[in-house]
Order: C-alpha cells, then structure tokens, then sequence
C-alpha cells in the first residue's frame, strides 16, 4: 500500500485541534479514525484511538502500523498545513448539524465491535463537541458505560437507532414523572411521616400530591430511589456528629 493509494476524508467543521474525525479510504475498504492526532516531522502518533469502518475488513495490528506510517508519509506536516497545502490528498467533507431540538441525558453502552468513530459523528450532529465525545466514548470503552448530555436531539428514536446500528446503545438517563402519592401509598405511610423519614418539607410533599406544583429533576430521581429502594434512602439520611461524607 502506497500513499496515492489512500484518500483521506476529514470532517472538516466539527473537528477541533487535536481531536481529528476521518476516513481512511485503503483498496481494502474504508477505515474510521478518532483520536487526539499529534504529527512531527517524520512521526503520527493518535491517542486514546478509535477505530470502526467495514465489518468485512479485519484490520490487525499489522496493517494497522503499516497504514499508519502510509498516513504519516502521505501528510508529515501539522494539522492547519494539512488544510492548507494538500489539496487532493485531503479531502474535507462537511457535516450537517441539526439546527433545533432539547438537550437529552443518555448512558451508553457498546456492543462488540461497536463503530466509535461513526457514534462520535452521530453525536456531533447533535451538537455535541467532537473533543467531549472522543472523552466519553473513550470512557465508555474503558469503563463499559459514560453518561452524556446531547446537547440539541429533534428525534430521540432516531438518535438511539443512529446509535444502535453503531454498535453503541443509549439509554435516556433522566427520571421520568412519578406519582408522589402512588409512592407514598406504596410505603404504608401518612405525609407527616414520610416527609420525616424521607428528608422532605411536608408543605412541599402536600403541593405535590395536590397539584398544586410538581418535583423537579433532583425530586423525581430521590422519588424514584425512594420507590426502589427505601432503605437505602433512609440509611443515607441517618447522620451522627463528626462522620464526614464520603470522599471522592
């Protein structure tokens, strides 16, 4: 493999130096990169790399190496000299953002095999910097799950199935709407004693149950353990003199 024998296809308007998103087209197929991408003279050295692209293609170690120094010989300058002077060597392909939606909470996962570099696009359309979701699909492969809020979603399914053929699965990560008077049913208990046991304002808890004002975000998830799991709510409330919290 020579260097004419590649194309390099940068996304151009949502990469930020040094976290590049491209395609390497090899006449073996086409192979996605993600990663921090520091370039000297004669060296090309990608960190925390994510690598997706035809599933047909077994990319090893062994080509891998040897296409990177095909990429390296092919561009050898920095990243704003790869811009201005190469012409045909690369090529820039825009990226399409969506213009309106609402910021959604998501945890994800991945499957083996799961296209990193194809999820990153996913996310950037969505508004979301290339750099924060090289940093949580990095965390997400390293610790089997990240959370992530995505900054403009107009269809929520759509994301999740953009996602899904990418080998990465999103769960909304945000409580849905209880009902404080079901949960409260459930334990047995008057609202006196529930707002004692639970750590809330019984005018509060009375509004709720009315109607008169609903629980926010941070009241909806405590709802929601307290339904789970009341003990554990009830254990993290029990405080003596002098136990400090848990450090990070």
């Amino acid at each position: 493999m020579q260097p004419d024998d590649i194309e390099l296809i940068l996304d151009a308007d949502i990469s930020e130096d040094p976290c590049l998103l491209f395609d390497v087209v090899t006449p073996d197929g086409v192979l996605q990169l993600l990663g921090n991408v520091e370039m000297g003279s004669n060296h090309l050295v990608v960190r925390d790399l994510h690598i997706g692209g035809d599933a047909e293609v077994q990319w090893g170690w062994s080509k891998l190496r040897k296409l990177g120094r095909v990429i390296a010989e092919k561009l050898n300058v920095g990243y704003i000299e790869i811009m201005e002077r190469f012409g045909q060597r690369v090529r820039t392909r825009d990226v399409v953002l969506v213009s309106s939606g609402s910021p959604v909470r998501l945890s994800l996962s991945f499957l083996h095999g799961a296209n990193t570099p194809e999820a990153a696009r996913i996310l950037v359309k969505r508004q979301l910097p290339l750099r924060t979701a090289h940093a949580i699909l990095t965390e997400m492969v390293d610790h089997g799950k990240a959370f992530v809020t995505v900054p403009c979603v107009d269809h929520l399914l759509a994301l999740k199935n953009e996602l899904s053929s990418a080998g990465v699965i999103a769960k909304v990560h945000a409580p849905r709407p209880i009902s404080v008077r079901e949960v409260r049913d459930r334990t047995k208990l008057s609202q006196e004693v529930f707002s004692v046991r639970y750590g809330l304002d019984l005018a509060t808890l009375r509004n709720w149950e009315q109607g008169r004002s609903k629980p926010d975000v941070a009241a909806n998830t405590l709802l929601w353990t307290i339904a789970r799991n009341p003990e554990a709510v009830e254990e993290s409330l029990d405080m003596e003199d002098g136990v400090a919290p848990p450090s990070p």
